[in-house]
């Protein structure tokens, strides 16, 4: 306990900033508290909704008051993300708190005061503990922008909150309403390529909204921004799940670049021209443009999985081990935004621990149990939260279908000569069929249906696989070709809705363009042949080329997964730019990056800035 309570520091320093924590402390249980009254009896808001907003009110001026005054440290991103971190956990307890004290029959207005007196000491020792620590002990540190990386970090920020800020613009008007039909306005409303606008559901109305077993713990990963857009929505009477979102996909927009800029820069040991020229190239691509916008999954896995390659990078240059904590957490966080990238958190603990990955402790305790838990999480919370839903559903088709029986009997009746019961009967069920039948050919007949692709089986995950989509073209359009530079006919349309499978670029100079760029890139890799840091970016990559490419998962639009694997890209070329470092090839290797960069730039934003408006 010692080292939580005094990891530096004599008594007499402790003693003070126990009284300094006591005199913030109870300064920001006192805005939270009036802040809480004031939702509660003028807003009129629920105990979570109220509290969240009092909690985000306090938190501001706690973090300057924590660091400025009780423990007299500097503020920094990483201090910022600890502190947070701190009160997340702090929150949560909280709700906790408040819901049981109010179940035992505490009032609305006094449920806080046991709540904060169980919650405050909590939150002192997380607190002091984080923010005390040395830079290199507090996990949060990574998240300090360097000198160096100022210039990415600033023009990341730039970057994403411009490419949110398009989206917001086109959107805004629909979408920023609060109604009881908002899902039928959203999917009505929102199309950008096959991105599916689920997020702002989540966001408006938390539920289990995402396919369960492909994200099994991103719907909880929202709940919090979802109880901050309930908050807004109270005070302001406009839906800002937009604007929450962006935020969101801003942070990692911004980190995406970052780690990938120190990838290039502390693992691969790239100048920092080559470093800065070649994170630039990835955000010139055009979905990373889309993704760092659109309301789905995808940014949000791009930056776990380049954090992750950061974090084995590191270790395999330090010669340490991917503890079996980090790769639990990894692997919770990576897998819950999205199952199959969870498989990549086991390789980076192949590639760090090499043979020591075969210990059965490891396997046992990193690989197998946190499988299998988040595999009965997702059970869980199928039968739990989605099951009633699905039911419901069911019973929903069932009364329509009765209904329409029903309308189609009476209709016949009133024109047929029939007076035998059986034959009328008979009679209807022929309509009934044949109006199913010709709803079959016309479904067959419409792009979600014909554009799917064959699957090996019909069973839940063999449903998932094509093998009849070609792969040679869909290879030079699909994963080489829009993922990079978007085609010009047919831009950010849904292959499910108005999109063919395949669309080919109208002038040559693309497909030169997407050859230089798939040649710099093979390029790389033979040069980074050696380096196992190389083979386990190219792993990452492969087993999404295993996926796609080979059993066919979404190879219809596999384009809109490319983030997955587009920072691949870069990080090859690197290998190529290292071994040229000290040749005359490597100004026009520099030349060539900043050209294809500004290209990609160019005609990826005019072409999404013209769908937008």
């Amino acid at each position: 306990m010692n080292d939580i309570t005094n990891p530096s520091g004599n008594k007499r320093e402790r003693w003070g900033e126990i009284l300094r924590f006591a005199i913030v402390g109870t300064t920001a249980v006192a805005i939270q508290y009036a802040v809480y009254l004031v939702m509660i009896h003028l807003a009129h808001t629920g105990v979570n909704v109220a509290n969240t907003m009092a909690y985000l009110v306090s938190f501001l001026f706690n973090f300057v008051a924590s660091t400025r005054y009780t423990f007299k440290v500097k503020a920094t991103a990483g201090r910022g993300l600890a502190f947070a971190f701190c009160h997340v956990v702090n929150y949560l307890l909280q709700l906790l708190m408040l819901n049981l004290f109010v179940e035992w029959g505490v009032g609305k207005t006094w449920a806080p005061l046991p709540m904060f007196a169980v919650c405050v000491p909590v939150n002192f020792l997380l607190v002091r503990y984080f923010l005390k620590q040395e830079r290199l002990q507090n996990p949060f540190y990574i998240f300090r922008i360097k000198r160096e990386e100022r210039w990415v970090a600033i023009g990341s920020l730039l970057y994403g909150v411009l490419a949110n800020m398009l989206v917001i613009c086109a959107y805004w008007l629909d979408l920023s309403q609060i109604t009881d039909n908002y899902r039928k306005v959203v999917i009505r409303v929102f199309h950008i390529s096959g991105y599916d606008p689920i997020s702002y559901l989540v966001l408006t109305n938390w539920s289990a909204g995402y396919n369960i077993y492909r994200h099994p713990l991103l719907a909880f990963f929202m709940w919090i921004p979802c109880q901050i857009n309930q908050g807004l929505m109270a005070l302001t009477g406009v839906n800002c799940d937009m604007a929450v979102m962006a935020v969101i996909l801003t942070f990692c927009c911004v980190y995406s670049a970052v780690f990938l800029f120190r990838i290039l820069r502390e693992i691969i040991g790239l100048a920092q021209t080559d470093a800065t020229l070649l994170t630039a190239l990835l955000f010139s691509f055009g979905y990373t443009m889309v993704v760092t916008s659109v309301p789905d999954h995808f940014c949000l896995s791009m930056f776990m999985l380049i954090l992750t390659l950061y974090v084995a990078g590191k270790k395999m240059n330090a010669k340490h081990m991917y503890t079996k904590w980090q790769t639990v957490l990894f692997f919770i966080i990576t897998a819950g935004i999205s199952l199959n990238n969870g498989i990549k958190v086991f390789l980076a603990n192949l590639f760090v621990n090499g043979k020591k990955f075969w210990k059965p402790s490891n396997l046992l305790l990193a690989v197998i149990v946190p499988s299998a838990v988040i595999w009965i999480a997702a059970r869980w919370e199928w039968k739990t939260l989605e099951r009633p839903n699905y039911i419901a559903r069911q019973m929903q088709k069932k009364v329509k279908a009765e209904h329409d029986k029903e309308k189609i009997y009476k209709a016949f009746c009133d024109t047929t000569k029939l007076t035998d019961s059986t034959q009328i009967a008979k009679a209807v069920d022929g309509i009934i069929k044949k109006k199913i039948r010709a709803k079959y050919i016309r479904d067959h007949k419409k792009a979600w249906n014909l554009h799917k692709g064959k699957p090996i089986d019909k069973s839940e995950f063999g449903s998932w696989t094509d093998i009849s989509t070609p792969r040679d073209s869909s290879l030079v359009e699909n994963i080489f070709g829009e993922p990079i530079q978007l085609h010009q006919d047919y831009v950010l349309k849904d292959v499910l809705v108005n999109r063919p499978v395949l669309v080919q670029y109208r002038w040559v100079w693309n497909y030169v363009v997407e050859g230089v760029v798939a040649l710099l890139f093979l390029v790389g890799i033979w040069c980074g042949r050696k380096n196992r840091y190389m083979w386990l970016v190219m792993s990452f990559f492969g087993f999404d080329m295993f996926i796609h490419f080979v059993l066919g998962f979404g190879l219809n639009e596999v384009y809109i997964m490319s983030p997955h694997w587009l920072f691949a890209i870069p990080i090859a070329m690197a290998y190529l730019a290292q071994r040229v470092e000290t040749t005359r090839l490597r100004v026009p290797l520099r030349v060539l990056t900043l050209l294809l960069t500004l290209y990609l730039l160019v005609w990826n934003a005019v072409l999404y800035i013209d769908y937008m408006l």
